[in-house]
C-alpha cells in the first residue's frame, strides 16, 4: 500500500497521435473517393493535435496558443475542402478524384481555391497550418517526444502523394467533359470567405497568435 501507480501521459498520447497519424494517412493514400479522402484526412489531422497535446501536457499557456491556432487554420480548410468537393462531385456525377480532371479550365476560382487547401493540408507555407504545424513539432522536439516529431514529418511527406495526385489531374489533365462548374454568388462568396484566412493565418501569424493570447488571457 501507498504505491502510486504514475501513467507517463506525454507518451501515452505520443504514441495514440502516432497510431492516429498513420492510420489516417495509409487509409488516405490509396483512397480514390474524395469525400472520404478528405475524412480518413482528417483522422491524421487529429494525430497532429494530439501529438500538440502530448507535448503541451496541459501546463504551457503559450503552448495551447499553438494547438488553438492550428485548430482555428483546420476549421477554415477543411470546411472549404469538403465544400468544393461536394459540388465538383455533384457536377461530376461521382464522388472520385477523377471528377477534378481539367478543374483549372473548367473553374478557375474553384480549381485555384481547393489548390490552397491542398498546400494547407499538406502543411506547407505561406498557409496557416504551415505556422501551425511547425510550431507544434517545435513543441513535441522541446519536450522531448522526438520520435512524435520525426513521424509527424514521415506523415507529411506521405501526404503529398495523396494530395499531389488531386494537383495534377486538375491543372495538368483533362476530362472527358469539360463543361463549366457553375456556382452561385453566395457559395462563391463562402469558398472565398473560407480560404483567405488560410493565407492570412499564415502570412500573419504573429498577429493571429496575439489575438489569440488576448483571449487565452481574458479566460474567453
Amino acid at each position: 500500500d501507498g504505491t502510486r501507480l504514475v501513467l507517463d501521459w506525454p507518451n501515452i498520447l505520443g504514441v495514440v497521435a502516432v497510431l492516429t497519424m498513420c492510420v489516417g494517412n495509409f487509409s488516405a493514400l490509396f483512397q480514390t473517393n474524395i469525400k472520404r479522402l478528405l475524412a480518413y484526412s482528417s483522422i491524421a489531422h487529429a494525430g497532429y493535435l494530439l501529438m500538440g497535446v502530448a507535448a503541451l501536457g496541459g501546463q504551457r499557456s503559450d503552448g495551447w496558443e499553438a494547438v488553438l491556432f492550428y485548430m482555428t487554420v483546420y476549421l477554415f480548410m477543411n470546411l472549404a475542402a469538403f465544400l468544393i468537393a461536394g459540388v465538383v462531385a455533384n457536377k461530376a456525377g461521382n464522388e472520385t478524384i477523377y471528377g477534378f480532371k481539367g478543374l483549372i479550365r473548367r473553374s478557375p476560382m474553384l480549381a485555384v481555391a481547393f489548390f490552397i487547401c491542398l498546400i494547407s493540408l499538406i502543411g506547407l507555407p505561406p498557409t496557416g497550418r504551415f505556422s501551425g504545424k511547425l510550431q507544434l513539432l517545435i513543441a513535441a522536439w522541446e519536450s522531448g517526444l522526438h520520435y512524435v516529431a520525426y513521424f509527424a514529418v514521415f506523415n507529411t511527406v506521405l501526404s503529398v502523394w495523396y494530395y499531389a495526385r488531386i494537383i495534377k489531374l486538375m491543372f495538368l489533365e483533362s476530362g472527358e467533359e469539360e463543361s463549366k462548374v457553375i456556382m452561385t454568388m453566395p457559395m462563391s462568396a463562402f469558398v472565398v470567405l473560407m480560404v483567405v484566412p488560410i493565407l492570412y493565418l499564415g502570412l500573419f501569424f504573429d498577429s493571429a497568435v496575439t489575438f489569440i493570447r488576448s483571449l487565452t488571457i481574458t479566460g474567453i
